[in-house]
């Protein structure tokens, strides 16, 4: 009797505990975490003519490029203007920031597409995408500091033009960021 209660008892815990004689256990694999979404999502802000632009009169040009950005026939002007005098022997006399404002003239008036204080550079570039749907001119800011690294895209169409804030380092560092290199070469 003992024997046969100790079988049955055997049995039990057995069957109780989930085992199967002659199968093996399948290996259940932890759960995979889905990845971190990323938005890809960029906010476009619509820029219309000034009525009063800024005024960059003594303001040294950093870049210009003349340009039909536009698209209606006649060259754009597009510059690239810092809060920056030349000394008497042509030096460029920085401070420890900067007004860094970009417009562009157009025939229906001036955009000021950027109007910032930075303590760092910006760089200017233009170009013209070529793709099977139409010509896009692109007007790109490489804004560069301690604490901030940003590209801007400007593109005109229904008389404003659309500013993108292609990356930023705001994206990557909600704690801040110290820059300790880059190779964009300073004003001279």
């Amino acid at each position: 009797m003992k024997k046969r209660f100790l079988a049955v008892g055997l049995l039990a815990c057995v069957l109780l505990s989930g085992c199967v004689f002659g199968q093996e256990k399948p290996i259940t694999e932890p759960p995979q975490q889905s990845p971190e979404v990323i938005n890809t999502e960029k906010e476009t802000k619509k820029i219309s003519t000034s009525s009063a632009p800024k005024d960059v009169g003594k303001w040294e040009p950093m870049g210009r490029y003349s340009f039909d950005i536009t698209g209606d026939g006649e060259d754009d002007i597009i510059t690239l203007y810092a809060s920056v005098m030349r000394d008497e022997k042509g030096e460029l006399m920085w401070d420890d920031t900067q007004e860094w404002v970009l417009q562009a003239e157009t025939a229906e008036g001036v955009y000021d597409l950027y109007d910032e204080r930075l303590h760092g550079n910006a760089y200017l570039s233009v170009a013209e995408f070529y793709n099977e749907d139409a010509d896009k001119k692109v007007v790109t800011l490489i804004v560069t500091g301690n604490s901030l690294n940003e590209v801007r895209e400007y593109r005109f169409g229904d008389n404003v033009f659309e500013e993108t804030i292609a990356y930023t380092t705001d994206d990557n560092a909600s704690e801040g960021i110290n820059a300790l290199y880059s190779s964009i070469p300073a004003y001279e």
